[in-house]
């Protein structure tokens, strides 16, 4: 419930931003799966959070559990919400990132730069959707984009 509760928190502040609409991307995760973020979640009425991390990221670890129980509160992507794990540094793979999945048990999908999470971050990272502070940080896309 404290999940639940953190992520409608999240959405409500989302509510007080300027709207902007997302960069439609497409990535491979580190199992080998295409994904494209119009077509596989918005477009089906899923919101999309994402967590920009990198993998020696020390501030980023701390938020791996609460993270992958919100995901499975929300039925591991089955429900109305997607949970992507995004790189944001040029150095890691995904390989890396398959491997720090593992480590820390998560199961929703990840990307390394190899995959396209570098592209697909890029744009959050520009300063073009609010401030970037380094990671992590996470967005939350709602499926009018």
């Amino acid at each position: 419930m404290k999940h639940l509760i953190s992520l409608l928190v999240f959405i409500l502040v989302g509510q007080f931003l300027k709207a902007q609409t997302a960069p439609d991307f497409s990535i491979i995760d580190s199992d080998g799966d295409t994904i494209r973020l119009y077509e596989d979640f918005l477009d089906q009425d899923k919101i999309v959070v994402i967590k920009m991390f990198f993998v020696d990221c020390p501030l980023c670890k701390p938020y791996n559990s609460p993270f992958q129980e919100l995901y499975e509160e929300y039925n591991e992507g089955q429900d109305n919400v997607e949970f992507l794990l995004l790189s944001t540094k040029t150095w890691d793979t995904n390989e890396e990132v398959s491997a720090y999945r593992n480590e820390y048990g998560l199961t929703f999908p990840g990307s390394g730069h190899d995959g396209g999470a570098f592209e697909a971050t890029a744009p959050y990272r520009s300063g073009d959707y609010g401030s970037f502070f380094g990671s992590p940080t996470f967005i939350i896309i709602e499926p009018n984009k």
